[in-house]
């Protein structure tokens, strides 16, 4: 694991712990109120001294859950308070009671706030504890907070912090031992050298520099270097997803150690243990290639809607053009009925009828006047195949890289795998029957022509339908942090009912394993009494 600081608390959680509480008049007289078994204890003592110094201790602990070490003499505020509260006329004492008297003291405020304190035996049994949950808290300081959280649970006096420092840093080191052994268990020699490959310099760089860059356009270049990176990575990615599973240790934890690789240099990677330096790579490559996979698949979404976008504007232009040549063609028709009919002989020239429609414009405004329609989606194709070149370049080389989880859509599905054969030529010309069905009658005299599939248009087409599956969330990538399915998130139905108890017992939620009828009941209760009380108001 990452070399981590010393401090396993930072210095406010040290004042919250170990620092002496300095109370005010106020504080004095509502802290120093006992109940009736308090009090009774405070007045068991024959001396004064030993009953103040008891008060003492039973508040700091109360407040701290530890002993802090206070000094005796500088404690005037509270002994003077409980001098002039509880023993009147009494004079202030300035030493503290002997050391054995103090520890009798400290274990009657441990008896009666039913804690204990911090045996060996108490000690190693955390220490196992700690390790067991060792793997979801890779930091230091994150595992310190488990251990407080642990003794207080179980009663447990907080010890010194060297103490603390002691149990962290040995479940730490068993759990940086466990990992490292499951790692050179799990992997071959030649595996582990793969992942280290990354850390060999290329162009006076480290490869896991390049790797790290993240694309900055859609541009065709940065798609291709983003797919490089992922082909990279990819046989390494095959390892982590193995190994990780063998280290069973949770996302948080993965990306962790991930993250450390953006913390070290490459050349300070190559100095640590290189066993751990390979977890760490393992962990970070696992999150970087699906993060990859994302990158590749907005911008497989972007390019789509681009092209969309501008076959769509080109369709409508030509659209428009075509309305304005409808108009001139009137106009022009206009004039030559004008000529035939203003003109003084009984036949009129042709070339008088071509001052107005030129010979070669006869035949089209003939065609224009007997059928004015025109086919938007017809141009919105005719775009497609002006720019099936630069799909090719940009979409397809996307599409064959993202790995994409079988859609909900079946038909979808023998689609998409048509597609990838007619892109390898390997094409089943028995599914044509299925497609003509699949792309409807509105589609089929846009994308078939003489029994034939327009490869590139129908290639658009499925680019299409596939956009709209992944917007909807039933099309959805194999690895990935944003486009994975639901249930990649959840435990496999056998699991959860063989472990049911014992996951939601480590998720540390005591109310998670009351059943719900119980839970419900309770809160009714809680509920009405709260109706009654309101009511009696």
């Amino acid at each position: 694991m990452a070399n981590q600081t010393s401090h396993i608390l930072t210095p406010n959680d040290l004042l919250d712990i170990y620092e002496v509480p300095h109370l005010n008049t106020t504080e004095c007289h509502e802290l120093f109120t006992f109940d009736s078994e308090e009090f009774t204890v405070f007045k068991s003592f024959k001396n004064p001294k030993d009953s103040i110094y008891f008060a003492l201790c039973l508040v700091f602990f109360k407040m701290k859950k530890t002993f802090v070490d206070f000094k005796y003499q500088e404690m005037m505020l509270g002994k003077t308070h409980l001098i002039l509260r509880y023993f009147p006329g009494h004079k202030l004492s300035k030493k503290p009671p002997d050391q054995q008297r103090i520890f009798r003291i400290k274990n009657m405020v441990l008896d009666l706030c039913q804690y204990q304190r911090l045996t060996k035996d108490l000690q190693d049994d955390i220490v196992k504890s700690l390790s067991t949950v060792a793997p979801s808290h890779p930091r230091q300081r994150q595992l310190c907070k488990k251990l407080l959280n642990i003794l207080n649970k179980r009663g447990i006096a907080i010890p010194g912090y060297s103490v603390l420092q002691n149990i962290v840093s040995r479940a730490w080191n068993q759990e940086n031992k466990r990992v490292i052994q499951s790692y050179l268990r799990y992997t071959k020699a030649s595996e582990r050298q793969l992942v280290l490959s990354l850390l060999e310099k290329t162009d006076e760089k480290h490869a896991i520099i390049s790797i790290k860059s993240d694309m900055k356009t859609f541009n065709t270049h940065d798609l291709w270097e983003e797919i490089e990176k992922q082909e990279k990575l990819q046989p390494i990615f095959n390892i982590a997803v193995d190994v990780l599973k063998q280290l069973k240790l949770p996302a948080t934890t993965i990306t962790y150690y991930g993250d450390l690789i953006f913390y070290y240099t490459g050349t300070r990677l190559t100095q640590l243990n290189p066993n751990m330096v390979g977890v760490y790579l393992l962990c970070y490559v696992y999150n970087r290639y699906q993060v990859l996979n994302d990158n590749l698949i907005e911008a497989f979404k972007k390019k789509i809607v681009m092209v969309q976008s501008k076959a769509t504007d080109y369709a409508k232009n030509e659209a428009f053009k075509h309305l304005e040549l409808i108009r001139t063609i009137r106009e022009r028709v206009s004039q030559v009925l004008i000529t035939v009919d203003t003109y003084p002989e009984p036949s009129v020239p042709k070339v008088e009828m071509y001052r107005s429609l030129p010979q070669h414009e006869f035949l089209t405004a003939a065609h224009l006047l007997v059928d004015e329609s025109f086919d938007k989606e017809l141009l919105f194709w005719k775009y497609i195949d002006e720019e099936k070149g630069s799909i090719k370049i940009n979409l397809r080389p996307l599409f064959e890289a993202i790995q994409f989880v079988d859609s909900e859509d079946k038909d979808l599905n023998l689609a998409i795998g048509h597609l990838k054969a007619l892109i390898t030529g390997t094409v089943d010309t028995s599914l044509l029957s299925f497609i003509r069905g699949w792309i409807g009658k509105d589609a089929e005299k846009y994308l078939i022509l003489k029994e034939e599939l327009i490869p590139h248009r129908f290639e658009f087409f499925v680019y299409q339908k596939m956009l709209q599956q992944i917007k909807s969330n039933k099309l959805s990538l194999k690895h990935s942090i944003k486009h994975k399915k639901v249930e990649d998130e959840l435990y496999e139905p056998k699991k959860w009912r063989r472990e049911k108890r014992t996951i939601l017992k480590n998720l540390d939620y005591p109310k998670l394993l009351i059943p719900i009828g119980k839970t419900l009941a309770t809160k009714e209760k809680d509920l009405n009494n709260l109706y009654a009380l309101v009511n009696l108001e």
